[in-house]
């Protein structure tokens, strides 16, 4: 009998070559897990973005959600007429009342002109016409403040550079909407209304304004009618750059600061005789000074007609500019299958100049970009790259066919998204899988890469936008610490955290239906799940015997693309939804290794009999042990649980064990598997089982592995 020691880690996900050919401490799939100094481990968790005061228990999703006070509260007797602005309005939406102390929600569970809401209290009328925005509510909670929470997905998460160290205010974005975090949640900037679809993601910078001690944060979407904005402490203003004596800038795709002077990339311009044209390999630039120039005030800061004024420059490719960064004191401009530098010149009349880095290697998706001080990475149409201003080359050998796995369709490549993570130092892509369809584009995948060692892994999960935040905190965090904030397709926001081994709630339920004894209907607004994905339901008001159970998605869009039927192992909703429930998708840990061939050179296939796993140790934690031989794709202890053939244990358990009293001082434990299989070639899997699932406690724990030992011995292949 031999025995092999797998350990330190270093590999993470390998899918350039077949499964028998790859390192020994690698992956045929890593999802939900990843490889983090040395070990592999759980994917990290997410709380919601909840202020530390000020949310009534039991309510506590409302406050990471985006939304915006009405302009009335309810009266005395607690009744409320008034009509929301920016109608229509989608299934999901909701109004809260409260005063501190007691909450009301009212959720649209359907569309209606008016539609009657789900109450969650002692309200006796609640209606919306989801159409005119027209709400009225009777017997609520009196003399309290009313908001509403649109429910539309979250499309940019901006900090404003300040004067306060590590204080800056983080700024969210809507289709419709700015907001900004306050002692309370959420709440509206101003009642400015954006047009941009949910493709029209938000790109931000700080320049100065009128003086240099000012600090501005000018915003686009890249949308003609919303045009470029910037923030003057009370209102947003649109920026009018006048580049002719009648030209001006409607839009930009990038708005960017380099060289004391604001720059615009890809722009849309109406130059005479009034016509408005895409120029999609423009860079313009601002004045040394302000860029400042309004409908109301133009001013010639940004005229192409005055020397030492504004001015352009076009790329001389037909290419489209899609993303640009900073490379210490250079700028990095990309197009879909090229890179450039805008080299600055020092010359007043012509600042700047192009100057290519790479023919064939750019960035496709604006928002995938991560800076680095050596490189900046990005992801292109045949690779994810990374330019260090020389040259361009590809990261992702392991993971070569990856990129081809993206949804192309839809808006896809645009709702490509990407972060750095300073305390686990990775970068996580958030992007939309080829299951995506047109109905529910939004991502639902986010592609890991450790920057420090090189590795992979995949995690499920839907971000349509990250940030960075230091204000604002949950109780537990580091205050004025920099944490990684992810908005989602319900406006929900909420804050990674690497030590925590489980989502936050959310998705918002706006319905239950009673379908059969074993199944319930859930409308959740643009859910993103796949059939095979399990959620934990929450929160429920009425239909409270779904609250705290694990139910798994068997049917997804069965009524409309907002419907998924869950399984619920008999338990029967009670009738009478009355809102407030939330789902949290809950992380399949999948690992499985690559396939062990250690006697091959001698043309001799293995027999396995046990291993033996080092974890962290758990409160109640679980996984299932599987094998799969002789490169099959079949798991064999599944197959021995269905016919009933007894092959080893099919569990590992992550706790103590009762019967050996020292591994409850212990911080890791051995724990071994038993196996009795043989084939040409052992790969084994890590994952939950449904009956695992079953029990919340088995898969809400962390998993940490260190290290696995096999023992193994030749056999003759037939």
């Amino acid at each position: 009998m031999d025995r092999f020691l797998i350990g330190q880690f270093t590999t993470g996900l390998q899918k350039n070559v077949s499964a028998f050919l790859s390192n020994e401490d690698a992956f045929e799939t890593l999802r939900n897990a990843y490889v983090y100094q040395s070990r592999v481990r759980k994917r990290f968790g997410t709380d919601l973005l909840v202020p530390s005061g000020g949310v009534v228990a039991g309510f506590e999703a409302l406050g990471s959600r985006l939304r915006f006070k009405l302009a009335s509260k309810t009266d005395a007797v607690g009744a409320l007429s008034l009509v929301i602005p920016n109608a229509p309005f989608v299934v999901g939406a909701s109004v809260s009342i409260s005063n501190g102390v007691l909450t009301e929600l009212f959720t649209v569970s359907q569309l209606g002109t008016p539609a009657a809401l789900l109450k969650s209290g002692a309200a006796t009328l609640a209606t919306l016409n989801t159409t005119t925005g027209a709400l009225v509510i009777t017997g609520s909670i009196a003399s309290s403040d009313a908001y509403f929470y649109p429910a539309l997905p979250a499309m940019g998460l901006i900090t404003k550079e300040t004067k306060n160290i590590n204080n800056e205010p983080l700024y969210a974005f809507d289709t419709k909407r700015s907001y900004y975090y306050t002692a309370d949640g959420w709440d509206a900037l101003d009642a400015t209304v954006w047009t941009g679809s949910d493709t029209d993601f938000f790109w931000g910078e700080t320049h100065r304004g009128a003086t240099s001690a000012d600090d501005i944060l000018f915003v686009t979407n890249n949308n003609t009618t919303d045009g470029i904005k910037y923030w003057d402490g009370t209102a947003w203003v649109k920026l009018n750059p006048l580049v002719t004596v009648a030209g001006t800038i409607e839009a930009a795709l990038i708005v960017v600061s380099f060289k004391n002077r604001l720059l615009l990339l890809n722009t849309t311009e109406v130059l005479p005789p009034l016509f408005s044209k895409n120029f999609q390999n423009r860079c313009r630039w601002s004045q040394n000074g302000t860029p400042i120039s309004t409908i109301a005030t133009p001013t010639d800061v940004w005229r192409e007609d005055i020397p030492g004024k504004g001015g352009y420059i076009d790329l001389p490719t037909q290419e489209v500019i899609t993303s640009a960064q900073h490379l210490k004191d250079r700028l990095i401009v990309t197009c879909e299958r090229s890179s450039w530098e805008l080299v600055y010149t020092s010359n007043p009349i012509l600042p700047f100049v192009w100057q290519q880095i790479s023919t064939e290697l750019g960035v496709e998706s604006s928002f995938s970009q991560v800076p680095f001080d050596q490189a900046i990475i990005g992801m292109g149409n045949v690779g994810i790259h990374a330019c260090d201003g020389n040259s361009v080359k590809r990261i992702d050998e392991k993971i070569p066919d990856k990129v081809y796995e993206i949804h192309n369709v839809d808006g896809g490549i645009k709702r490509v998204c990407a972060i750095r993570d300073y305390r686990t130092e990775q970068i996580y892509f958030s992007y939309p899988s080829t299951d995506r369809t047109a109905a529910d584009p939004y991502p639902d995948e986010i592609l890991v890469y450790n920057y420090n060692t090189g590795t992979w892994a995949i995690f499920d999960d839907s971000v349509t936008t990250w940030g960075h935040t230091q204000e604002g905190l949950p109780t537990g965090y580091v205050k004025e610490s920099r944490h990684v904030v992810g908005g989602n397709q319900q406006g929900f926001i909420f804050i990674v955290n690497r030590d925590k081994p489980t989502n936050s709630p959310s998705m918002q339920i706006s319905n239950i239906a009673y379908v059969s004894a074993n199944n319930s209907d859930l409308t959740i607004k643009n859910h993103n799940l796949s059939v095979g994905d399990w959620i934990k339901i929450e929160n429920c008001i009425g239909s409270t015997l779904l609250n705290n159970v694990m139910v798994k998605v068997v049917d997804i869009g069965n009524t409309t693309a907002n419907v998924v039927t869950v399984f619920s192992s008999g338990i029967v909703p009670l009738a009478g939804y009355k809102g407030g429930g939330t789902a949290t998708r809950v992380s399949k840990v999948d690992v499985v290794t690559k396939q062990f061939v250690p006697y091959q050179q001698n043309s001799m296939g293995s027999s396995i009999s046990e291993v033996r796993f080092l974890v962290d140790k758990t409160t109640s934690g679980e996984v299932e042990i599987d094998w799969l031989l002789s490169s099959s794709d079949t798991g064999t202890f599944d197959d021995s649980e269905t016919t009933g053939t007894l092959l080893g244990s099919g569990s590992l358990s992550l706790y103590a064990e009762p019967l050996v009293p020292y591994e409850a001082r212990q911080n890791r434990l051995w724990h071994t598997a038993f196996i009795d299989a043989e084939g040409d070639c052992v790969q084994l899997r890590l994952n939950y089982s449904d009956k695992q699932f079953a029990t919340n406690a088995k898969v809400e724990c962390d998993f940490q592995l260190h290290a696995m030992i096999l023992s193994m011995s030749p056999i003759e292949i037939l």
